[in-house]
């Protein structure tokens, strides 16, 4: 059973000395302290703070993002848990902040070069991986009139800003001639 203090109470929107006698799963709902230190393997043992990060519900229904800490105390013979709880609501809305302010322009709220690269690199790297499971989806085909088996070389460009259709194609084809100078049956991108 719990007993908490004032700031805990307002955190979940108790009155005053309404929180004593709660159980903690009551607040956190995905929470069991036995079920939590059976797999921290902190039962009956000295060991530092353990720091999770939980989801509760204040008295209202409201979602508290948390950071809980978890520290065992010997007294009389008997074991006692504290479980300190931390709001990092505004903690978690500056990250989302900093990594908005780091994406995106701040005139425009487009985003910024980095960002675009980034997705950029992230969509090629995609239009990669496709392309290597066609190559070994193709050599797994086994045909009676071919016994050593299918195989394909795949040509990939990275088309840059502006460049024009014709000049991809051309850098596709020239990646393409490379990877059946590499030993064929392969992928090669030309960046």
């Amino acid at each position: 059973m719990l007993q908490a203090n004032r700031s805990a109470e307002l955190m979940f929107y108790y009155e005053k000395g309404t929180m004593q006698g709660l159980y903690i799963h009551q607040l956190i709902n995905e929470f069991s302290l036995e079920y939590y230190l059976l797999n921290n393997q902190i039962s009956g043992q000295e060991k530092p703070s353990v720091m999770e990060r939980m989801v509760g519900k204040d008295q209202r229904g409201g979602v508290l993002d948390l950071e809980m800490a978890i520290n065992m105390d010997k007294a009389g013979g008997e074991i006692f848990y504290s479980i300190s709880l931390v709001d990092i609501k505004h903690h978690l809305a500056q990250q989302e902040e900093l990594a908005k302010l780091a994406h995106t322009d701040p005139l425009t709220g487009l985003m910024n070069r980095r960002h675009f690269r980034l997705l950029v690199d992230q969509e090629f790297s995609c239009a990669t991986l496709i392309a290597e499971r066609i190559r070994q989806q193709v050599s797994q085909i086994k045909l009676p009139k071919i016994p050593e088996g299918l195989t394909i070389s795949i040509g990939l460009c990275e088309a840059k800003p502006g460049m024009e259709l014709k000049a991809a194609i051309s850098l596709a084809d020239q990646a393409l001639y490379q990877a059946k100078t590499d030993g064929r049956n392969r992928v090669v991108c030309f960046e």
